[in-house]
Formats: structure tokens, C-alpha cells, sequence
């Protein structure tokens, strides 16, 4: 039931203040590191063409899925909106399916991480980052 009021909201935000702004974007690669442990990788931040001030950032994680069209499909409505959005897959390499996921305790330090690399980022307001 949470993840389809989650799924609601967002759709809700692509559909309503999606359609105001250009979609095209600038994309980069922003380097993440666990706040501990020994996870290092980059990921793909999409930064909105129209944006001239900090942005507010989404930050997408991906379930036991892995990276799908809904990262697709979520970005768009953001961009649109004037929106950053930062993609790290951190499940390529690490586990294959639900059943070798490592424990929650693994991602937390990772979503920090990707926190504090938003956060020092000179196009992002370090207010303003949500996760996904």
C-alpha cells in the first residue's frame, strides 16, 4: 500500500507540474562513497537544461529489480518540473535477486553518502534533496 501512494505521488508530480518546463538536461557522472564500509561507484545526475539556481534533487535508488523504465519514466516528469535527479544502481554487481540482497544495513551508509556528494554539489540545493 506505501509503495503505490509512493507511486501516486510521483506520477501525480509528472503529470501536474511536469509539464511546464523543458526536458531536455545535461547529464554527469558524480562519484559516491559510503559514509562506511568500502562502497565507491558513480552515478548519472541529470540536471534540468532550464535550471539557472541551486536545484532540488531526487535521488533515485533501485529495488531488487534493479535499474527499469521507471527510472525512465519518473526522470522525465522531474526534469520537466526544473527538477535534478541523481540515479545510483546499487544493485549492478552487488546482488542478483530478493534472495542474495544484502541486509538493509548496506544501503544506509550508501544513501548517506549519496547525501553528502548532493549536498557539495555547486548546482544543488543542499536543502532541498529527497530519495526515491
Amino acid at each position: 500500500m506505501i509503495r503505490f501512494a509512493i507511486g501516486l505521488c510521483a506520477l501525480a508530480l509528472n503529470i501536474f507540474i511536469g509539464l511546464s518546463h523543458s526536458a531536455e538536461a545535461q547529464t554527469e557522472s558524480l562519484s559516491v562513497k559510503a559514509v562506511t564500509g568500502t562502497f565507491a561507484r558513480d552515478g548519472k545526475f541529470h540536471i534540468p537544461g532550464t535550471a539557472q539556481q541551486r536545484l532540488p534533487v531526487v535521488a533515485f535508488f533501485p529495488g531488487t529489480d534493479g535499474v527499469d523504465q521507471r527510472f525512465d519514466f519518473h526522470r522525465a516528469g522531474l526534469l520537466k518540473a526544473g527538477i535534478g535527479v541523481f540515479e545510483l544502481d546499487t544493485k549492478t554487481g552487488i546482488f542478483t535477486d530478493e534472495k542474495d540482497r544484502p541486509a538493509n544495513e548496506f544501503f544506509e551508509p550508501i544513501a548517506f553518502g549519496v547525501l553528502r556528494a548532493l549536498q557539495q554539489h555547486p548546482r544543488v540545493d543542499p536543502k532541498r534533496i529527497a530519495a526515491m
